[in-house]
C-alpha cells in the first residue's frame, strides 16, 4: 500500500513538473516575443545610429538575451534537481518497505 502511494505521489510530483515545464515553455514563448520586440525596435534605431551607438545597442540586446537564458537554465536545473530530490525518495522508500 505504501508504494502504491508512492508511486501516486511520483505521479504527481511528475505532473508537476510536467505542467513547470508547460509554464517555462510559455514563458519562453512570451520572452522570445518579449527580445523579439527589442531586437525589432533596436534594428529599426540600428539604420539610424552610427557604428559606434550600433555595437552598444547590440552588446545591450545581447547582454539581455544572455541574463534571459541563465534565468531559463537556472530554473530548469531547479526543477531537475526536485525530480531527481523525488525519485530518490521514492527509491528509499521502496528498499524499507
Amino acid at each position: 500500500k505504501i508504494i502504491e502511494e508512492l508511486d501516486a505521489n511520483l505521479h504527481n510530483i511528475n505532473k508537476e513538473i510536467e505542467d513547470h515545464e508547460k509554464k517555462i515553455e510559455q514563458k519562453n514563448a512570451e520572452i522570445q516575443k518579449f527580445i523579439n520586440s527589442i531586437t525589432d525596435t533596436k534594428n529599426e534605431q540600428l539604420m539610424q545610429t552610427p557604428a559606434e551607438s550600433m555595437i552598444r545597442t547590440l552588446q545591450t540586446g545581447l547582454s539581455e538575451l544572455n541574463s534571459a537564458k541563465q534565468r531559463l537554465k537556472e530554473r530548469e536545473w531547479e526543477i531537475q534537481n526536485k525530480l531527481m530530490d523525488n525519485q530518490l525518495q521514492l527509491a528509499k522508500l521502496k528498499i524499507e518497505n
